[in-house]
């Protein structure tokens, strides 16, 4: 499992532990019906909060990523072109050595 995917599944496991965090306290909670609505309310506007959080961190995690991929794929890329470009200029000198060789 890469690093990502388990940050994901972290994510999701945290997220499942607020909903069932929220429905144990429900469950055991001797509480009037309006005070046990408001209560609800506000866990959910909790729990709503925090994992809106998390994923916008994770969110930036993963764009950070991204673009530090993006970012060595370019110097990859250069370093292939630099390395194709030393070898073609080899290779034209060999021949031209051979031309000249041949004449």
């Amino acid at each position: 499992m890469s690093h990502t995917e388990h940050k994901a599944t972290t994510t999701l496991a945290f997220i499942m532990g607020i909903g069932a965090g929220i429905a144990a306290g429900i469950l055991f909670a001797p509480r009037a019906g309006k005070e046990t609505r408001e209560q609800l309310k506000k866990q959910a506007e909790e729990a709503r909060a925090k994992a809106k959080q998390k994923l916008d961190e994770e969110r930036d995690l993963l764009k950070h990523k991204a673009e530090d991929v993006k970012s060595k794929a370019r110097k990859i890329a250069n370093e292939g072109k630099h390395v194709a470009e030393d070898v073609a200029r080899d290779i034209k000198a060999r021949a031209d050595e051979r031309s000249k060789e041949a004449a």
